[in-house]
């Protein structure tokens, strides 16, 4: 550790003795580290270069504003700047079973019980350190398409194009979104990068949802990333519990859960890895539009 980032971490721990640092994620220019002390545990997050859109407020603010609806199962904040965000760190066994399934189901349904008459965000989010712009917007197809589908799209071929079998297929699923996704669903609160590494547990409970990068929009939308991400826990038993307290009517799902899907795999192979192309190309492979 550089003589510096010690210096921040003995300021913003202020009286308390350090005893220990260690590096739990590093991406890109993103780093996260578990400082302990000899009273506390924290996790602290910052950047290696400044990133334009600001991600450390973007998550500070959504973390504030989940609190400030009593959905208190995030980390709480400590300290913050540009640069860096403070954070509680959340005791965790890394251990999921049936029985906690449920517990995460009334947690995701507690997010998604809070409702709009729009589909955005007060604010600028991110998921990783991609900038999700949250302009509101009355029809969510709109919004769907211009504020994530194609802006995610046109990034990474913009930065390194993929194969154009596959390029062309997207153009194909563009061209069709409107025939599959509903023009106008409830509009609802949603943690907008939930997948099973954003969900901690302990002793068969959820303990923390952690990394939200929220908006108010389809809630479907997160329950096919889930399944996607995980298809063998997040299964259709998964699918029934939720839909008996948040009905799902299961053959309009089932018509754009694919569309859901391409998006999520769209914005893995844009932040984190280009090895999601191949998921992508099976996807697009098994569709018929």
């Amino acid at each position: 550790m550089n003589y510096k980032l010690i210096k921040l971490i003995n300021k913003l721990i202020k009286d308390e003795k350090l005893i220990n640092i260690n590096v739990l994620g590093k991406t890109r220019n993103r780093k996260i580290l578990k400082i302990k002390t000899n009273n506390n545990n924290y996790i602290l997050k910052f950047f290696t270069k400044p990133m334009l859109h600001k991600p450390i407020e973007a998550e500070k603010k959504n973390l504030i504003y989940f609190k400030n609806k009593n959905i208190n199962f995030f980390p709480n904040v400590f300290n913050y700047s540009n640069e860096y965000l403070l954070l509680e760190y959340i005791d965790n066994d890394g251990i999921r079973s049936k029985v906690v399934q449920q517990d995460f189901i009334e947690k995701l349904i507690k997010i998604h019980s809070f409702t709009a008459d729009k589909y955005g965000f007060d604010f600028v989010t991110n998921i990783g350190s991609s900038k999700q712009i949250n302009t509101f917007n009355t029809n969510w197809i709109d919004f769907f398409i211009n504020q994530r589908f194609i802006i995610t799209f046109e990034q990474i071929n913009k930065k390194n194009p993929m194969p154009r079998n596959i390029n062309i297929g997207i153009e194909k699923v563009i061209k069709q979104i409107h025939n599959f996704l509903p023009k106008n669903p409830p509009s609802k609160l949603l943690h907008g990068d939930i997948w099973p590494g954003n969900i901690l547990y302990k002793n068969q409970k959820v303990v923390s949802f952690i990394d939200p990068g929220s908006l108010y929009g389809h809630a479907e939308m997160e329950i096919a990333y889930l399944k996607w991400m995980d298809n063998k826990y997040f299964n259709d038993r998964f699918l029934d519990q939720y839909s008996d307290i948040n009905k799902i009517e299961k053959n309009e799902y089932f018509s754009y859960e694919f569309i859901y899907q391409i998006y999520f795999s769209l914005i893995n192979i844009n932040t984190w890895n280009r090895a999601y192309i191949k998921d992508l190309n099976n996807m697009l492979k098994n569709i018929r539009l």
